[in-house]
């Protein structure tokens, strides 16, 4: 009787595995991009990871993770991307109180016009994808991953994958320059401390050797300045 129970089981677990779909993974790195504040965006980065899953009732999920890994103190405020035709997001709660919206204006940021029909979701601090918000209600540089969840509504039942919901765009808030690479002329606030910035980070996808060999080029140009002053 046991060897019965234990075959059924074994068997309903392999008919659940064989109804759900395997999940799709898809990650990509995030850089600064020049946009006027050329200073700033050498120090930002961020890491995404886009996970589509469908489970044995047929409910199809996205969780988008994300973490700042920005070598300045930063914020990252805010994160676009796109939807398949046809598709909409049911946004469960998330950790830090941003809203979700289909409807994304980039009409007022610099540089961002041509992003404008292509990405057509944000995940926002503020009121809007470039203004509003408070940075500190952002995802700190250093600070763990940050999970955000939906119920994908698909009525066309069109087949999907993660990499569906690319390209990723982040904004990033008081930016603070990593001391060492600040400009001699760069300015001062009031209190004496140095003026922070915003700046946008765009995919980048970067081979993981040449991405530590600039990280090192980085570290040498870094010990260089020390021993010369």
């Amino acid at each position: 009787m046991k060897k019965i129970m234990m075959t059924l089981s074994l068997l309903t677990l392999l008919l659940a595995a064989a109804n759900s779909q395997a999940a799709s993974i898809y990650t990509i790195t995030l850089l600064g991009t020049p946009s006027g504040n050329m200073e700033y965006d050498k120090f930002i980065s961020a890491e995404i990871k886009a996970t589509l899953d469908v489970d044995a009732n047929e409910t199809t999920t996205l969780s988008i993770e994300v973490q700042n890994t920005s070598m300045a103190s930063s914020w990252m405020t805010a994160l676009a991307f796109s939807l398949p035709d046809g598709v909409t997001l049911d946004a469960a709660p998330n950790p830090l109180g941003w809203t979700y919206s289909e409807s994304v204006d980039f009409s007022s940021g610099g540089g961002l016009k041509d992003y404008e029909g292509v990405l057509d979701a944000a995940l926002l601090s503020g009121s809007t994808f470039t203004g509003g918000g408070n940075p500190k209600d952002g995802i700190a540089n250093g600070t763990d991953w940050v999970e955000f969840a939906f119920t994908v509504i698909n009525p066309g039942n069109i087949s999907l994958d993660a990499e569906m919901f690319a390209p990723f765009l982040g904004r990033f808030q008081a930016v603070e320059i990593p001391e060492g690479f600040i400009p001699e002329d760069w300015p001062i606030n009031a209190d004496g401390s140095y003026a922070e910035g915003s700046t946008i980070a765009t995919p980048t996808p970067i081979p993981g050797a040449a991405w530590l060999l600039g990280s090192g080029l980085v570290g040498l140009v870094g010990l260089r300045r020390r021993f010369s002053s």
